[in-house]
C-alpha cells in the first residue's frame, strides 16, 4: 500500500494536477475567508466554509478523474494480476493519496485563524472542529470519486461523471424539497433508489441473483408500508435525502462549534462504503 500511495503523490506533483488543485481550493479559500471574516467582520472562520465546502466540487474531479480510469485505459491497471499486491492495498494506497492532497489545504486553512486572532477574539477550538468537518467532507467525497473513477476507462468521463455526482450531493437537500411528499410520490422515488442499488450490487458483483434478491426483498417491504401504514411515508423523502446528504452533515458539523461524533461516524462510513465499492470494481476488472 505504501508504494502505492508513494506512487501516487508523486503523480500528483510530478505533473500539475496536486498544484492545480490545491491552488485552486487555497485561491477560493482564502477568498471567502477575507470576505467573509476580514470584510464582514466575523472573527469565526467556520462560518467561511459553508461556502469553501462548495470547492470541492471542482476539487474532487481534479483530483480522482485520474486515479484508476487512466490505468485502465493504458492497460497498467491489468498488471496487477502479475504483482504480488492485493487490491485493498492497492486500492487505498491511491485513496490515502487523495485524503492527504485534502488533507494539505485544509490545515492551510486552519492556519488562517493565526491571522484571524490578529482582528478579534477567535474560538480556537470550533475553527478546529470547523476544519476537521471540512477535512472529513473531503474524505467522503473522495471516495465517491474513487469509486467513479474504478467504474470507467475514460478520464473525461470519469471527471464528467464525478463532477455531476458532486453536484447532485451539493445540492441534494435543495432538491429534495421538491420531491413529492405524498406516500404515493415517496413510493416511487424509493422504489427507483432500490433498482439503482440494485444494479449497483449486479455491477460490482456480476450476480444477478443476488441482485434480484436484495431488490425483491427491499421492494416488498416499501410496498408493505405503503400498504399498511402509508402515513409513514408522507414526506420521508424530504427527511431520508436531507439525512443523508454529505453537504447537510457537514454545515451541522462545521456549524455547532461540538465534537459531532454521529457526524463523524457519518463522514467515516460514507467513505469507508464507497472506498469499499471501489474495491468490489476493481477485484472484479482484475479477476476477469
Amino acid at each position: 500500500m505504501l508504494a502505492v500511495y508513494k506512487r501516487e503523490m508523486k503523480s500528483f506533483f510530478d505533473g500539475f494536477t496536486g498544484y492545480i488543485s490545491t491552488a485552486f481550493f487555497l485561491l477560493f479559500a482564502g477568498i471567502f475567508v477575507t470576505v467573509t471574516n476580514l470584510f464582514v467582520g466575523n472573527s469565526s472562520i467556520e462560518a467561511s466554509y459553508s461556502v469553501t465546502v462548495f470547492v470541492y466540487l471542482i476539487a474532487i474531479p481534479i483530483l480522482t478523474m485520474k486515479i484508476m480510469s487512466e490505468e485502465k485505459r493504458s492497460g497498467s491497471f491489468l498488471l496487477l494480476r502479475a504483482l504480488p499486491l492485493r487490491t485493498r492495498d492497492y486500492i487505498l494506497g491511491k485513496y490515502f493519496a487523495v485524503v492527504t492532497m485534502i488533507l494539505i489545504p485544509s490545515a492551510v486553512i486552519f492556519s488562517y485563524t493565526l491571522i484571524l486572532s490578529l482582528y478579534g477574539k477567535v474560538n480556537v477550538l470550533a475553527a478546529l472542529f470547523g476544519t476537521l468537518a471540512l477535512f472529513l467532507c473531503g474524505c467522503a467525497l473522495a471516495a465517491i470519486g474513487l469509486f467513479i473513477s474504478s467504474m470507467t476507462d475514460s478520464p473525461v468521463v470519469s471527471a464528467l461523471l464525478c463532477f455531476g455526482a458532486m453536484l447532485l450531493v451539493y445540492f441534494m437537500p435543495t432538491l429534495s424539497m421538491l420531491l413529492p411528499t405524498s406516500a404515493l410520490g415517496a413510493l416511487a422515488v424509493f422504489s427507483i433508489i432500490i433498482i439503482a442499488a440494485a444494479f449497483i450490487i449486479y455491477k460490482l458483483s456480476s450476480n444477478e441473483t443476488l441482485a434480484l434478491s436484495c431488490g425483491a426483498v427491499s421492494e416488498i417491504i416499501l410496498l408493505a408500508i405503503y400498504f399498511i401504514t402509508p402515513e409513514i411515508l408522507e414526506g420521508s423523502v424530504a427527511k431520508v435525502l436531507s439525512c443523508l446528504a454529505v453537504t447537510s452533515r457537514f454545515e451541522a458539523f462545521a456549524s455547532s462549534a461540538i465534537l459531532d461524533l454521529s457526524s463523524i461516524l457519518y463522514f467515516i462510513t460514507v467513505s469507508a462504503v464507497f472506498v469499499y465499492f471501489a474495491h468490489e470494481a476493481s477485484e472484479k476488472a482484475r479477476l476477469g
